[in-house]
């Protein structure tokens, strides 16, 4: 099945040799420090330093899923031998138990440094990531792991600041590791009514048409697992808004869902997020922090 889904891979891209897009002597890199300043940041994809963004996920909204752009770089190999900063953005998956003393226990899943890197035409890169894995809250593995040169891993494209219908990139390439494929669907899509999308915790957040504006559609999917494919939809200048997981062609009921979004981690404390009190986002950063850096607060 996966050497099918490779073979589809191709025919979908191109027989061509798959080169590392950072390699790239016609590409330009800018520095990650200079988006939102000198140079607008993917209408899509915002590397900003400082926004936040919160999602609800799975079947039940059991998962709470919590995007911070940090002011942190990891530089990559570039042309000529010349370094790619890219920028650190960190991504944590979250499950809410109860304390048993009326506030609220988080517990770990998922925890993931990705890379990014945006070029001076507003296409941003995937330049790899780390992705720790917890299992009963303690780490498991760090499957799904790769960065752009290292074992012959080669970087993507994450997104396109003007993608076309029916364009098709390599969002990352290790094989046996991180094998994603992207396909833009379509530029002004709404959801279909099994899919979901009428956003309970913000009409600004639905793909309806009219004064919001239609969606970014896209089908992401890797070789690694054919069988499981996920239509994703981006409202621009917003981001991501829904994710519909499907196996097998259909859907299974695991989604996610865009809650709020902010220019700093206090938008955690706000009521749009949901995360409970005061004590309770401060028990979240807490144990955030304990599992990367990028969470704790800044020394005095």
């Amino acid at each position: 099945d996966q050497w099918e889904a490779r073979l589809a891979d191709c025919n979908r891209i191109g027989e061509g040799r798959y080169a590392n897009p950072l390699l790239s002597s016609t590409r330009t890199f800018i520095d990650p420090d200079d988006i939102g300043t000198s140079y607008d940041p993917n209408p899509y994809v915002n590397m900003t330093v400082g926004h936040t963004y919160v999602l609800r996920a799975g079947e039940d909204f059991e998962e709470t899923v919590i995007v911070h752009v940090t002011d942190e770089v990891r530089e990559a190999e570039g042309y000529n031998g010349e370094p790619v900063r890219c920028r650190i953005v960190v991504d944590a998956v979250v499950i809410a138990e109860p304390d048993g003393m009326g506030g609220i226990e988080w517990e770990p899943e998922e925890v993931t440094d990705d890379y990014f890197a945006q070029s001076d035409n507003g296409n941003v890169y995937y330049c790899g990531e780390i992705s720790r894995n917890f299992e009963d809250g303690y780490l498991d593995n760090l499957d799904g792991s790769f960065f752009s040169g290292v074992e012959f891993a080669k970087a993507g494209v994450l997104m396109r600041q003007n993608p076309d219908a029916g364009q098709v990139d390599r969002q990352e390439y290790a094989i046996g590791e991180a094998e994603d494929v992207v396909k833009y669907i379509s530029l002004s899509a709404i959801p279909k009514s099994k899919e979901g999308g009428q956003n309970p915790n913000d009409t600004a957040f639905e793909c309806i048409g009219g004064a919001v504006g239609d969606c970014l559609k896209t089908k992401d999917f890797s070789a690694l697992e054919p069988e499981s494919t996920e239509f994703k939809y981006y409202l621009k200048d917003v981001g991501l808004v829904l994710a519909i997981a499907m196996e097998d062609g259909e859907i299974t009921g695991e989604r996610e869902e865009l809650v709020c979004v902010g220019d700093s981690l206090d938008v955690l404390y706000t009521a749009a997020c949901n995360l409970g009190d005061a004590d309770d986002v401060d028990r979240l950063l807490e144990t955030l922090c304990e599992l990367s850096p990028a969470f704790c607060p800044e020394p005095v």
